[in-house]
């Protein structure tokens, strides 16, 4: 009798193609992870952002309790506390804070600051890079 010779037809046998799901699989919920992880830094780096944008308002608004005398601008905006000049600006896609001489930047990706005030309230703008638009108000007390 002749021995036939086992020849492998084309396509996947059964453990192969299970091997290869296992495979896919893997890398589908890696791929669905990492993408998960990317959308979830940003949604952070938005709240840290906003949170940032609180605590300059609060601070301004702590300022103004004992300003000895303030200028609104549309885009700028300074006082004198306590015999420093404080002077928030935009420069660079900054929000800048400059007291006296020298210049710290607070926040980055900032497009834009603009200061309306009406009688009580400061209203401050800000627009990062992005386009989004943030509203914070501070209360104006008496200079």
């Amino acid at each position: 009798m002749k021995k036939d010779v086992i020849v492998k037809k084309s396509g996947f046998s059964c453990l192969e193609m299970i091997y290869c799901l296992f495979i896919f699989i893997n890398l589908f919920v890696l791929c669905c992870q990492i993408i998960y992880n990317i959308n979830t830094n940003l949604k952070v780096e938005e709240k840290k952002r906003v949170l940032t944008y609180e605590t300059v308002a609060l601070r301004i608004e702590n300022h103004l309790k004992e300003v000895s005398d303030y200028e609104i601008g549309e885009d700028y905006f300074y006082y004198y506390y306590r015999n420093h000049l404080y002077y928030y600006a935009v420069i660079n896609n900054y929000l800048i804070l400059k007291i006296d001489s020298v210049r710290y930047n607070i926040i980055e990706h900032v497009m834009k600051i603009s200061f309306h005030y009406n009688q009580y309230f400061l209203k401050i703008t800000i627009t990062d890079i992005y386009h989004n638009t943030y509203y914070i108000e501070v209360i104006l007390y008496d200079k």
